[in-house]
C-alpha cells in the first residue's frame, strides 16, 4: 500500500519500505523512506488523499510511530 503511492503521487521521487530483520527490543517492525526534490513537494504529498488514505490504515495498525524529516 505505502509503496503504490510512487505511482499515484508524482511529486514523490524515491520510496522504500523495509522490514526488521533484527528483531532485537530496540528495533522497530517498519521503515518508510522517501525522497523529495522539495519540502513544497513534501508538503503536496502529505496532503495528498492517497497518503492521507494510506495514514488512516497504518494508524490502525501500529502501537507506536517515529517520525524523522531532513534536508540534505
Amino acid at each position: 500500500i505505502l509503496e503504490d503511492l510512487q505511482e499515484k503521487i508524482p511529486q514523490i521521487q524515491k520510496i522504500e519500505v523495509g522490514i526488521d530483520s533484527s528483531k532485537t527490543p530496540s528495533s522497530f517492525d517498519v521503515v518508510l523512506y522517501s525522497e523529495f526534490k522539495n519540502q513544497e513537494d513534501c508538503s503536496i504529498y502529505m496532503q495528498h488523499p492517497d497518503h492521507k488514505k494510506a495514514g488512516e490504515y497504518i494508524g490502525q495498525v501500529n502501537t507506536q510511530r517515529v517520525v524523522v524529516d531532513y534536508t540534505t
